[in-house]
């Protein structure tokens, strides 16, 4: 039995409370890597080319038994970018293995390589694993863009490149991150796929279209920075952020088209477009997009969200990361503040939720960091600081309003968010 499986045994056999939710899976006080030989990793120690303390994973995937981790290039010393653990493996610090290799992580290599991975995500239906390589490096010392930013699509059968595009100069703007990304096949349409590429630091939408191999750029300014939601608090780490469209939820298929929801990190909402306007390379109607009520209220209010994530039955899971919680939607229900449910919270273990995923089963993943006190502070080495939870959607929502069989009340339809 896979440890997620035994995960999910432990919380329907255990009480169902707000934290239960989610079992913790994997933990790390500090994570290291799979060295051919501990020699290799003294030497890489010795050159500076390994600084233990500046490794900080991000983002997650899983496929099959395995279990992809990013790790962008915030400071010097970060021998890989992409690796993998195994669900089978060791629950505490278990070492990363560089993916697809250690060559094609090297830290200043070329840029055919893999330079500064934020997030990733699975085409479960055609097997392929796309990257989103941002090609800035030392982004916790104000970043530098060693290499263009580039979509990646690896098979996972083989583990080789099978796609490789380099956006084009029209689509990037001076200083450009890209730090998200949703992938739109299907009917198994493998040659038709579409990615939506979010540019968090310059607010804008980059589509990318396998059948042509091209792409191009949507700006709308619901994709900006609030400047109401700029300040984050959290564990007593005080500090603004201006991240615009980062979050990204994709609804199934209704009426032959979806909707892709997406949120400013440094925001209160959510807003909508049908894909079927973004795919439209030539014009894009500014009254296809949608504003959604706001999650909550009040001058610097605490509720970001970042990492977005929409399973297959139209459950969507998103992090609240200034209240260490993971929350959830029902997309068959209307987005209002009381129809939103908390899915778990904990200033400990859930300090700084930072990637959730969904993956075709319709487990929830979620990695939580203490990301501001790595950037801005300092972490303790003797504690846990990353950990990786998991649950099937279905105990996840479990007594919240996301629930399937959760009957709306009337007072579930006041529209007014909730201020705290």
């Amino acid at each position: 039995m896979n440890r997620l499986a035994v995960a999910i045994v432990v919380v329907f056999c255990g009480a169902l409370t707000a934290n239960a939710r989610l079992q913790e899976v994997f933990t790390w006080n500090q994570v290291d890597f799979e060295w051919p030989s501990a020699a290799a990793r003294e030497a890489a120690i010795q050159t500076g080319s390994f600084v233990p303390e500046n490794q900080m994973p991000l983002g997650i995937e899983v496929w099959k038994d395995r279990l992809f981790v990013t790790l962008p290039r915030w400071r010097r010393g970060s021998p890989a970018t992409l690796a993998t653990i195994s669900l089978n493996g060791a629950s505490h610090n278990q070492p990363l293995r560089p993916y697809p290799s250690w060559a094609m992580n090297r830290e200043g290599g070329p840029c055919d390589g893999l330079t500064g991975i934020f997030r990733v995500q699975i085409d479960h239906a055609c097997g392929r694993l796309w990257v989103l390589d941002a090609g800035e490096v030392d982004v916790a010392e104000g970043g530098v863009q060693q290499c263009p930013p580039k979509l990646l699509a690896f098979d996972l059968n083989t583990d080789q490149v099978v796609v490789r595009h380099v956006l084009p100069e029209e689509n990037v703007r001076q200083g450009s991150l890209f730090s998200n990304l949703a992938v739109d096949t299907r009917n198994g349409r493998c040659e038709d796929t579409h990615v939506y590429m979010a540019d968090a630091w310059r607010f804008g939408i980059v589509v990318y279209s396998a059948s042509s191999n091209s792409s191009w750029r949507v700006e709308h300014n619901y994709m900006q920075s609030d400047p109401l939601a700029c300040r984050y608090n959290t564990s007593g780490v005080d500090f603004r952020w201006h991240d615009g469209v980062f979050g990204f939820g994709l609804a199934p298929v209704v009426n032959n088209d979806r909707t892709l929801y997406f949120t400013p990190m440094s925001g209160t909402r959510a807003f909508a477009v049908p894909t079927s306007a973004l795919r439209n390379e030539t014009t894009v109607d500014d009254s296809s997009f949608t504003v959604l009520p706001a999650r909550g209220g009040g001058v610097d209010a605490q509720w970001h969200a970042g990492a977005t994530a929409m399973s297959s039955s139209g459950l969507m899971f998103y992090n609240l990361v200034t209240r260490d919680a993971v929350a959830c939607w029902n997309s068959r229900l209307p987005y209002l503040p009381n129809l939103q449910g908390e899915v778990a919270r904990d200033p400990v273990t859930l300090n700084f939720p930072n990637d959730v995923k969904v993956d075709e089963f319709n487990n929830v993943w979620v990695l939580s960091n203490r990301l501001p006190r790595y950037l801005f502070s300092s972490l303790d080495l003797n504690d846990v600081n990353i950990r990786i939870f998991a649950a099937h959607e279905s105990t996840a929502v479990a007594g919240t309003p996301c629930d399937p069989n959760y009957h709306p009340q009337s007072n579930d339809f006041v529209t007014a968010p909730c201020v705290y």
